[in-house]
């Protein structure tokens, strides 16, 4: 779908759920020149920013890493920024690593804040701080909402919570 979009529109912002929060889908979209916001757990959110987030209510910061398949340090590059580096594994697709090119820049922004008492929401994108502040992300949240409640509101009643096949003419179908 980002692939897809067309170039000479304005930039798309894509929301996500947790599912979507990989380093291959983050690149496809800032490749693309779009923004994203995506939802990602605190394990996630602690292997992108580098360290446990047990104490931290709120954050809101940018990272840089450098990804790599390769992870022996004789090999990288850089090696004074070792400590940017992070191994992406051959059996996770990142399609902008091959042969051809063995390691990918890539600038994150993690955002961090109170839902409610003890409830953290952690979420990665590359929407610039100058014209989105941690008070805004509270906002952009709230507004997924609406959308939550829409999907629920078709499935639950149409019994469709699950779906019992995945191409999408037997979906039409069933639906």
């Amino acid at each position: 779908m980002v692939d897809a979009a067309d170039k000479a529109e304005p930039p798309t912002a894509y929301f996500c759920d947790m599912g979507y929060a990989s380093y291959n889908n983050f690149a496809h979209i800032i490749e693309n020149s779009q923004y994203f916001l995506i939802r990602c757990n605190d394990k996630r959110a602690e292997g992108i920013l580098g360290y446990p987030l047990d104490s931290v209510r709120e954050i809101d910061c940018h990272v840089d890493h450098i990804l790599s398949r390769s992870q022996s340090k004789k090999k990288m590059s850089r090696p004074k920024q070792t400590d940017r580096y992070r191994h992406v594994s051959k059996s996770v697709p990142m399609d902008y690593l091959d042969s051809n090119r063995t390691e990918y820049d890539i600038s994150l922004r993690v955002i961090r804040f109170e839902i409610k008492k003890d409830c953290f929401e952690n979420i990665i994108t590359n929407l610039p701080d100058l014209e989105f502040d941690l008070e805004d992300f509270k906002d952009l949240y709230h507004l997924r909402w609406s959308e939550e409640n829409a999907f629920r509101d078709i499935k639950h009643p149409l019994c469709l919570k699950t779906l019992h096949s995945k191409k999408y003419d037997y979906i039409a179908q069933e639906v």
